[in-house]
Order: C-alpha cells, then sequence, then structure tokens
C-alpha cells in the first residue's frame, strides 16, 4: 500500500509510496494476503485413505526383487493372501453396515408414512 498518488505530467510522474512499510506479498493463485487464510488439514476421508494405504503397504508388496529368495517369495505371496482375506472382511462388513442401515430408513420412512396417515384421517 502507498500513501499517495501519482503526480501530474510536469514533475516528473512517479509512484510516491510511504517509506518503511513492507510490501504484503500476494498468493499467486487467490491474489490475497499470505497467512491470511488458515492452511487447510486433511480431511478425515484423507488421514483414513493414508492410513489404509500405509497399512498396505506395510503387509503386501506386488513389488517382487529379481533376487529374491523362495523363503522371501513364499512370505511375500502369503502377505498378499491375508490381506486379500482381511480386505474381503472388511468389504463384507461394510455391505452389512450399509444394509442394515437401508433397512432402518426403510423402515423408519414407513413409520413416518403411516402416522402422517393417521393425522390426516381424524
Amino acid at each position: 500500500s502507498f500513501a499517495g498518488t501519482y503526480s501530474n505530467l510536469y514533475n516528473h510522474p512517479k509512484l510516491i509510496e510511504e517509506p518503511g512499510k513492507d510490501k504484503i506479498k500476494l498468493t499467486s493463485r487467490l491474489m490475497i494476503p499470505e497467512g491470511v487464510l488458515e492452511q487447510p488439514g486433511l480431511t478425515r476421508k484423507q488421514i483414513e485413505q493414508e492410513m489404509r494405504e500405509s497399512r498396505r503397504a506395510d503387509k503386501a508388496s506386488t513389488y517382487r526383487p529379481k533376487n529374491e529368495t523362495a523363503e522371501e517369495r513364499k512370505q511375500r505371496k502369503q502377505a498378499t493372501k491375508q490381506e486379500r482375506k482381511e480386505r474381503r472382511v472388511e468389504k463384507k462388513a461394510n455391505k452389512e453396515a450399509f444394509s442394515a442401515e437401508k433397512v432402518r430408513q426403510t423402515k423408519e420412512q414407513l413409520n413416518l408414512q403411516t402416522n402422517l396417515q393417521g393425522l390426516k384421517l381424524s
């Protein structure tokens, strides 16, 4: 920001700046002062995704080293099988939870409809 305006044509036009003030840096994308808005953190969904990926990277790797021994191969295969098994269990639990919630919501909707019909009749 500056205190002043452009001078006129006759006395050498120049931008008059206030001495001793630091310039405010603007962000390149939004053109707002830096540090005004909080830095966005990770959402819960992103955190869960990272946790899943790190767990997956720890256990079963699909990367096969060229000089892998038979024992290492056996361990890698076993880890892959174990992870697939865990994923199937997780997937089944999710399916059951969603179907139970769907049944609950359907019952709730039916109860609302019957209650409203009972109110209209009287």
